[in-house]
């Protein structure tokens, strides 16, 4: 006798098939060959109708075929699926089965006690969950992701959703026919992926499918109860790398279809992070795969959890949009594995950019936010909680996964060499890599900088340290010389933006010390944003086609400012000058408007407030001309030791660059850069005729296109 399959495009085929007495129906399917599948069957003890038992496999006609002896011998119900056919096997076997309850091993080897344990559980829940075991990836004591989770709840009953979108089905689930709901799955297997794809895509067609369930069993965890997963023929490595691909494209499909909040979104990325546990090299290849999407998109928080383990201390990161914890953030994007953060409570102000956490999307695992006030740079006791409670985070961390294998800081502000200092001091064996985006000591005027150091537990502890290494007291009287100090003498490796820099704090300190640490620094700009950071965001800011875009992004300080841009403008003839607008966009809006309308600009200078990072990225790209200006340090203190971290924005955007530089300054050494002197009006006048000669060309060409 056949029984109707519902699917009218799946045809069943009975080699002699149990009446509709069966208690179970146990459905297989994705077998590789009929070896691999005359293993499945047999892991079951050859079940006998008798025993109210049946096997139901579905595969397609030519599988089936090449499998025919296996299926006679074994007495199984073969459920016939059209080559061409996309749709779920495991449903089509379900729609298949006659038996009161139906269990779902897919190609999985079960214990031949399996089926009589499984009775007495279905008896008391008409829905039970047994854990999948990976062969090539662990055992029963070491489990997948998946099975970690059941494992919270193994031997008791918990409601569903407790369970969506942390475990993987339908493999190693068992219900009662009639339980599940007839819906069509909302997302297609992407095409390339074969048996085994299918089975990962269907994951989304069975969280709906289990809708119209509310209590599930799990199983205890018990030997008897588990279906183990084979790779007949395939190493595990090969084998996890060939699932990430396919649940990264995957991942994609979902969230392209509008499914950001389906439980199998975050299905996707709790195995994800599994199969990172299992094999980190891969890192790089998924992160590529879910390049552009946001973390308001993808909860990549799941797929990093408890992989982090590399620290950075930056007390500024995203969200804030202050620009030192930008640059630690694209460093983490240059490094491309995963990490904890340690941060600050991000401000509630508008220095908050909702757009920065895309910048380290896929990489960051937890962050470790300490609240409190913001912080005064030059005030001990917002320094000494944030690492006090830093620190206590940290260890509270290390307690739950283990310790860190390294450590991050970067400047400004000095908080975070603070505690970074406080964790190597505990540590000493733990590597510390120290980047000063200034120098410490004295401000971009050349001032050096006041804070005082009060006799408290935390400068007991840190001076003690450097009095250890011989360091007089006289090098620690302010916070910033202590800071300073505890970065050269104890940071493993330090970096500096460029050499001038460099050679600028050196020169302050004991030679001997600036020996031994040019010996462990080295000289890194900041880091240049890769090009899929330009398309994160749209840019929809008005510029006009007749004119030249001239942009400049950025406080205007006192040692950096409007003077010599308004300088070269000055130099341009009234049409000239009718043909350049400069896009400002700053923190200070209304004060840099006053600027602009005394220097009788208000025509040629459009004032903004800033962008958010990625919108500015955008916008970069779309512009003619980007500016950025040298601070005056020469007559200040000799040498210029500052680079803007906007030059690395700039060029990344493939924008032409001008840099208005003092001479000798790191941005006079960059050969990428379009540069004139500062105070050299007539250099800048030429540099901007030579870009309107350009604009014009552009004009030229766009009327002649047809």
């Amino acid at each position: 006798m056949v029984r109707p399959v519902s699917d009218e495009r799946a045809q069943q085929s009975v080699t002699p098939s149990c009446t509709s007495d069966a208690w179970l129906s146990v459905v297989v399917w994705g077998w590789r060959n009929p070896e691999e599948l005359a293993r499945v069957i047999g892991s079951l003890g050859t079940p006998t109708c008798a025993d109210g038992v049946e096997v139901v496999a579905v595969a397609s006609e030519t599988e089936l075929s090449d499998a025919d002896a296996v299926l006679r011998a074994g007495r199984v119900v073969a459920v016939r699926a059209p080559e061409s056919y996309r749709g779920s096997p495991w449903r089509l076997g379900y729609q298949a089965s006659s038996g009161a309850h139906v269990l779902f091993i897919g190609r999985g080897i079960v214990t031949t006690e399996l089926v009589a344990a499984l009775r007495s559980q279905l008896d008391s829940c008409g829905t039970v969950v047994v854990p999948a075991v990976d062969a090539g990836r662990g055992t029963i004591a070491s489990r997948d992701c998946a099975s970690a989770e059941l494992a919270k709840h193994a031997g008791n009953v918990v409601p569903l959703r407790l369970l969506l979108g942390t475990v993987p089905g339908p493999v190693g689930w068992s219900v009662r026919r009639g339980t599940l709901a007839d819906v069509d799955s909302r997302v297609r297997a992407p095409e390339e992926t074969g048996h085994r794809g299918r089975s990962v895509a269907d994951e989304v067609g069975w969280v709906d499918a289990l809708s119209e369930l509310h209590d599930v069993a799990v199983a205890p965890l018990d030997s008897r109860f588990v279906v183990r997963l084979g790779h007949t023929g395939i190493p595990a490595v090969e084998s996890r790398r060939e699932e990430a691909a396919i649940r990264t494209r995957l991942s994609n499909v979902l969230l392209d279809a509008g499914l950001r909040d389906h439980p199998a979104v975050h299905l996707q990325a709790t195995r994800l992070r599994d199969l990172l546990a299992a094999d980190p090299d891969q890192r790089p290849e998924i992160v590529a795969g879910l390049r552009g999407k946001n973390v308001a998109d993808f909860p990549f928080d799941a797929m990093n959890r408890a992989l982090g383990r590399d620290l950075v201390v930056s007390y500024l990161f995203p969200p804030s949009a202050e620009t030192s914890g930008l640059v630690a953030a694209r460093r983490v994007r240059v490094a491309a594995r995963a990490v904890d953060v340690v941060a600050a409570e991000p401000p509630t102000s508008e220095r908050r950019d909702l757009s920065t956490p895309g910048v380290t999307a896929g990489l960051v695992g937890q962050v470790l936010r300490v609240p409190g006030p913001a912080l005064p740079m030059s005030a001990w006791a917002p320094l000494e909680e944030f690492t006090m409670r830093g620190a206590h985070l940290v260890a509270r961390s290390e307690l739950a996964q283990g310790p860190y294998r390294s450590i991050y800081s970067r400047s400004m502000p000095p908080a975070s060499h603070a505690l970074a200092a406080l964790l190597k001091v505990r540590r000493p064996g733990l590597p510390w890599t120290a980047e000063f985006s200034d120098p410490l000591t004295f401000d971009s005027r050349g001032r050096r900088r006041a804070g005082r150091v009060p006799d408290t537990d935390l400068s007991r502890e840190l001076r003690g340290a450097l009095a250890e290494r011989g360091v007089p007291a006289s090098a620690m009287r302010t916070l910033f010389e202590l800071v300073e100090m505890l970065v050269l003498e104890l940071a493993d490796h330090v970096v500096f933006t460029n050499v001038n820099q460099r050679a600028v704090m050196l020169q302050r300190i004991d030679p001997g010390l600036a020996a031994r640490v040019r010996v462990r620094s080295r000289i890194t700009a900041h880091p240049t944003p890769d090009a899929d950071l330009y398309t994160l965001a749209p840019s929809t800011y008005l510029l006009s086609d007749d004119v030249l875009n001239v942009g400049y992004f950025g406080t205007f300080f006192a040692a950096r400012g409007l003077d010599d841009l308004v300088a070269a403008l000055d130099w341009l003839e009234a049409p000239e000058r009718r043909r350049i607008v400069v896009h400002v966009f700053t923190g200070e809006p209304e004060q840099t408007r006053e600027a602009v309308d005394d220097a009788g600009l208000r025509e040629q200078v459009r004032v903004s407030s800033y962008l958010p990072y990625l919108e500015f990225l955008a916008l970069a790209r779309r512009l003619d001309l980007l500016v950025v200006t040298d601070s005056r340090m020469r007559e200040v203190i000799g040498t210029n030791p500052y680079l803007p971290s906007k030059v690395s924005d700039y060029l990344g955007s493939g924008t032409p660059v001008w840099a208005l530089v003092e001479e000798g300054s790191a941005m006079d050494q960059m050969p990428d850069l379009l540069r004139t002197r500062l105070g050299d009006g007539p250099a800048g006048a030429a540099l901007l005729r030579r870009l309107l000669a350009d604009v014009s060309g552009r004009q030229v060409s766009d009327e002649m296109t047809p």
